[in-house]
C-alpha cells in the first residue's frame, strides 16, 4: 500500500471574489495564473504573495487558459 501525503506550501489571496480558474506552468511548475468573478486574471510566481501581472476588465468565462 502507498500512503499520499499532501503539505500546504503557501496561502495568498489571489482575488477580491470567487476564483473561477487556474493553471499551473507546464515546463517548470513555477508560475502559476489565476482567473476570478473580480473580472481580473492573474500571474503568479510560485513562492511569491504579490502577482506579477493583473490584468483587469475580462468579462467572458474561461473554459480552459
Amino acid at each position: 500500500m502507498t500512503t499520499k501525503r499532501a503539505y500546504k506550501l503557501q496561502e495568498f489571496v489571489a482575488h477580491s471574489s470567487t476564483v473561477n480558474c487556474l493553471k499551473i506552468g507546464r515546463k517548470t511548475s513555477r508560475v502559476l495564473v489565476t482567473g476570478g468573478e473580480d473580472h481580473k486574471v492573474n500571474l503568479w510566481a510560485i513562492g511569491k504573495l504579490n502577482s506579477i501581472l493583473s490584468l483587469s476588465g475580462h468579462t467572458n468565462r474561461f473554459s480552459e487558459l
